[in-house]
């Protein structure tokens, strides 16, 4: 089974990821009620909710792209 299928639409070729292998998780589809996926505030708001199962240093990478995201500044290492 590949992860792509392709289906032919006007001349154009449209892959859609196979919806057997991926299954959108709950928490992102109650936050694309509130915010747009391409709003920066979508992805503070799903690191905020996730921060609970993070590591000491996943978690410290978590604040940190939050604050650039709030900032709109670059991630630098």
């Amino acid at each position: 089974m590949s992860f792509y299928s392709k289906k032919k639409k006007d001349d154009k070729t449209v892959r859609l990821i196979d919806s057997q292998l991926y299954k959108e998780p709950e928490d992102m589809k109650t936050l694309q009620k509130i915010h747009s996926i391409a709003d920066y505030r979508f992805s503070v708001a799903l690191l905020k909710i996730r921060m609970e199962k993070m590591d000491d240093e996943t978690l410290l990478r978590a604040n940190k792209t939050i604050r650039c995201l709030q900032l709109r500044i670059p991630y630098d290492r």
